[in-house]
């Protein structure tokens, strides 16, 4: 191992070692980002980033044309469709969607990078004309 490797493995020990913040909500640690994002670059892997979408379609005909349209865009920004609709069951608490998305991209600038696109842009208002939901942008690990 170099030096270089064997001086990283010592930093990450130390940072595991650090004590940790604890979430008030929930009880659980909270991973220092730091320490995940080492730990991926050592493992020579890159922090995807997922743009998730809570959807009702409110008009099926005129969202068939962002549904058609939204797919180049998305894999122009190297996109991959992860969950796209389908089968789903309520396994707690509330979900006031029928249709769930999720979107993985390379990483989080290119997520927010497309969807702040001016190719998005207009089909972006094709589906907040015709559904309604919630959508957020998060890191993956």
């Amino acid at each position: 191992m170099s030096i270089f490797a064997d001086s990283l493995l010592n930093i990450l020990k130390y940072l595991k070692d650090v004590p940790k913040k604890i979430n008030p909500k929930n009880g659980k640690v909270i991973e220092s980002t730091l320490y995940i994002n080492l730990i991926k670059k050592l493992n020579g892997s890159n922090m995807s980033a997922y743009a998730i979408f809570q959807i009702n379609i409110l008009n099926k005909d005129d969202y068939k044309e962002y549904v058609e349209k939204v797919s180049p865009i998305v894999k122009k920004f190297n996109g991959e469709y992860i969950v796209r609709g389908g089968k789903s069951e309520i396994i707690e608490g509330k979900w006031n969607y029928e249709r769930t998305v999720v979107v993985r991209f390379p990483d989080y600038e290119t997520a927010i990078n497309w969807y702040n696109s001016n190719e998005y842009s207009p089909i972006k208002e094709i589906r907040k004309i015709n559904s309604e939901g919630n959508a957020i942008i998060v890191d993956g690990i």
